[in-house]
């Protein structure tokens, strides 16, 4: 049996919720961004272009941040 960890695990057969949540936002950025070229109206370019950040920021910044707490976190423990 194979020890790789799929793309939505943490661990082998341990399932992250926040991966896919990031991946979902990421696609939903996509869109709303595709969305926003397509109906270049004035209301709609704008409403689009603040969805579409929320999106993207959505996406990337769980990541990141939980990766700024171990990080944090483990240079307390150690001292």
């Amino acid at each position: 049996m194979s020890d790789k960890v799929g793309f939505f695990e943490e661990n082998k057969d341990e399932k992250s919720m926040g991966r896919l949540l990031c991946f979902i936002s990421l696609i939903a950025s996509i869109i709303f961004g595709g969305l926003t070229i397509l109906f270049a109206d004035a209301t709609i370019v704008s409403a689009g272009v603040v969805l579409s950040l929320i999106f993207l920021v959505g996406a990337m910044a769980p990541k990141a941040i939980s990766k700024f707490a171990e990080l944090k976190l483990e240079s307390i423990i150690k001292k």
